[in-house]
């Protein structure tokens, strides 16, 4: 049996104070041993928020757009946990029902650069953005082993992914 994705929250705030409070609120309640957050726009403040707060040692910070080295298969690291989740979905990953994030995984179109590496669409080139989409791929960020950047052990699960 794969990972089990449960039900997803989504906030339209603009805050980024109460958006971290909001995310420390399911912390919290959760208690995932991490959370990768995007750190470009409204992320870098959350993060720093979270750190103010005491999360450091579950928040990491993520940077989806990083390019990978040429002899990779994916062209960046969006890419590549696109495609681990796919991967995940393929070993039977449980979703919710929720047919928001069934539209989002199945709009994400994909192609191949000239060194023939993965490369997802590029969120600009869609109608909307696939966050609820993003945010699994996320709980993605270094494979099926999710490592600590401070101390390179191995994790379990729960993860929890914020975009």
């Amino acid at each position: 049996q794969g990972r089990k994705i449960y039900a997803q929250t989504k906030w339209r705030e603009p805050d980024s104070m109460v958006l971290a409070g909001y995310i420390a609120e399911g912390l919290k309640f959760y208690k995932p041993q991490v959370c990768f957050i995007e750190g470009g726009g409204l992320g870098g403040p959350i993060i720093d928020r979270l750190y103010q707060l005491g999360w450091g040692d579950v928040v990491i910070e993520v940077n989806p757009g990083v390019k990978l080295k040429e002899t990779e298969e994916c062209m960046n690291h969006r890419s590549k946990w696109w495609n681990a989740m796919r991967d995940g979905l393929k070993e039977g990953m449980e979703l919710p029902e929720d047919p928001e994030l069934d539209n989002q995984l199945a709009m994400v179109e994909y192609s191949y650069n000239d060194k023939m590496q993965l490369q997802m669409q590029k969120k600009e080139d869609m109608a909307y953005s696939p966050d609820r989409a993003d945010q699994i791929a996320l709980t993605f960020c270094q494979g099926n082993v999710i490592v600590s950047s401070k101390d390179a052990m191995p994790l379990e699960m729960p993860v929890m992914g914020c975009v």
